[in-house]
């Protein structure tokens, strides 16, 4: 057991020496796109992007190298027991589901699901919803002998585990306070505008931006209402295609130089926040050069070219 312990936490501080890799490649990102030799800002932004895809195919042969340890790991012990009801079940595929999609908690959701009272009163759960995963400690401890899932739920920045002591009453309660979050977060709204006057704007470095009517992302246009919405769907689209990548946005310090453009807590967002499906809070109330600026270096960040996405925008004669 203890060989296997090793060998699980070595894989987790591999992985977490190419997390840290591509966060300080990610931080160069903004800075690459800055420089005022356009040749030179290219080259660089260009060699970002091939390094942080080059991480991210180590990151999934890593995973793959993994799961094909697993079955040589577990042969001398036993393999990890099924949930223990049909709500259980059900309840290990909704977290393994939104862990996936990118989903993360808030700071206040945390602080209450990690509550021992907030979890029975919100949930009839009889300990905590979640509590962090130590990887100094064996998993199966921390398991506390079935009383959290054997497995390790990441959810934005946090490593979690879940309880497993769920019946039908319980999962229904999740299930609406899940609901209920998501009714507390602002809807996005979407306008068609007119084909008249249309012109391409692709990322501009200085100075006010036409009106945006369109946003083209991977050959697919979406109708937008603002700059704000612009950088609100891109993010989205975005979370599809690298959903780890966005949920490590407020993270970037070059991203977040001087105020905080991405915060899973809404009281650091300075002005009009919009929060992403992955919990991630973004301030929509900066200027149009910067969000487009800013746009760029996301899709940078997330292993795609800076003008991946470009804008139609209402030209100046319409």
């Amino acid at each position: 057991m203890d060989k296997q312990n090793n060998i699980t936490n070595a894989f987790i501080s591999i992985k977490s020496a190419l997390d840290e890799a591509e966060r300080q490649l990610k931080a160069l990102v903004l800075n690459a796109l800055d420089i005022e030799d356009e040749d030179n800002s290219k080259a660089w932004t260009n060699q970002a992007t091939k390094s942080i895809r080059e991480i991210k195919k180590m990151k999934a042969s890593l995973l793959d190298i993994e799961e094909g340890f697993k079955p040589f790991s577990s042969s001398s012990s036993k393999e990890a027991p099924d949930p223990p009801n049909e709500s259980a079940a059900e309840m290990l595929a909704k977290l393994r589901a939104m862990s996936s999609s990118g989903f993360a908690f808030s700071k206040t959701q945390m602080g209450s699901i990690m509550d021992v009272a907030y979890s029975n009163s919100a949930f009839g759960l009889p300990n905590p919803f979640a509590k962090s995963f130590n990887v100094k400690e064996s998993l199966k401890a921390q398991a506390e002998d079935g009383a959290y899932f054997p497995e390790v739920f990441v959810f934005g920045p946090n490593r979690l585990l879940v309880s497993s002591l769920w019946d039908v009453s319980s999962l229904a309660k999740f299930n609406s306070w899940l609901s209920q979050q998501a009714r507390e977060e602002p809807e996005s709204a979407t306008i068609v505008g007119s084909a008249n006057g249309i012109e391409k704007k692709l990322p501009s470095s200085n100075g006010s931006l036409p009106i945006p009517i369109s946003l083209s992302v991977f050959g697919k246009s979406y109708p937008i209402k603002g700059w704000g919405d612009a950088l609100i769907r891109l993010c989205e689209i975005l979370i599809s295609k690298d959903s780890q990548s966005v949920g490590t946005f407020d993270s970037i310090d070059s991203l977040n130089n001087g105020s905080t453009f991405f915060s899973y807590r809404i009281e650091d967002i300075a002005g009009l926040p919009r929060r992403l499906t992955n919990g991630l809070w973004v301030e929509t109330d900066r200027s149009d050069s910067e969000i487009m600026r800013t746009c760029a270096a996301l899709a940078v960040i997330c292993g795609f070219e800076p003008d991946v996405f470009s804008v139609e925008t209402l030209s100046d004669e319409s």
